[in-house]
C-alpha cells in the first residue's frame, strides 16, 4: 500500500513543472555602460534560461549574460538603446546551450528583460 502512494506522490512530482515568462532580448552592450547588475556567479552550464530563472526567482526582471556569469538587475538598470552595438558582438556561445548567445569576447554583454 505505501509504495503504491508513495509512487502517486512521486508521479504528481514529476509531471510539475515551473512556468516562467518569456524573456526578451534588449540586445548587446558592452560592460561598461551596464551597471548594477547583481552577480549571480559563474555557473559551466549557463544559458539564457538558466540566468533568466534565477533572476526571476529572485525577483529581478532583467538579466545580463557573459560566458559562465549571470546578473540581475532591476529595469532602471537596463541600459537605454544609444548605448547598444552590433549583435555581433555578442557572439559566445552559451556553455550550456550553445545555440544561444552569451555576451561576447571584450566584455561584451547580452541584456534580457524578463
Amino acid at each position: 500500500m505505501f509504495k503504491s502512494q508513495a509512487l502517486i506522490a512521486l508521479a504528481a512530482i514529476g509531471s510539475a513543472t515551473l512556468a516562467f515568462a518569456a524573456e526578451r532580448s534588449i540586445g548587446c552592450f558592452p560592460s561598461p555602460d551596464v551597471q548594477g547588475f547583481v552577480d549571480q556567479g559563474p555557473n559551466v552550464f549557463q544559458s539564457v534560461g538558466l540566468c533568466h530563472s534565477e533572476c526571476e526567482t529572485a525577483g529581478f526582471p532583467a538579466f545580463a549574460l557573459n560566458g559562465t556569469s549571470c546578473g540581475c538587475a532591476q529595469l532602471d538598470n537596463v541600459p537605454g538603446a544609444e548605448h547598444e552595438v552590433d549583435a555581433a558582438h555578442c557572439d559566445t556561445p552559451c556553455p550550456g546551450f550553445a545555440s544561444e548567445k552569451c555576451g561576447g569576447k571584450g566584455g561584451f554583454v547580452s541584456v534580457y528583460t524578463i
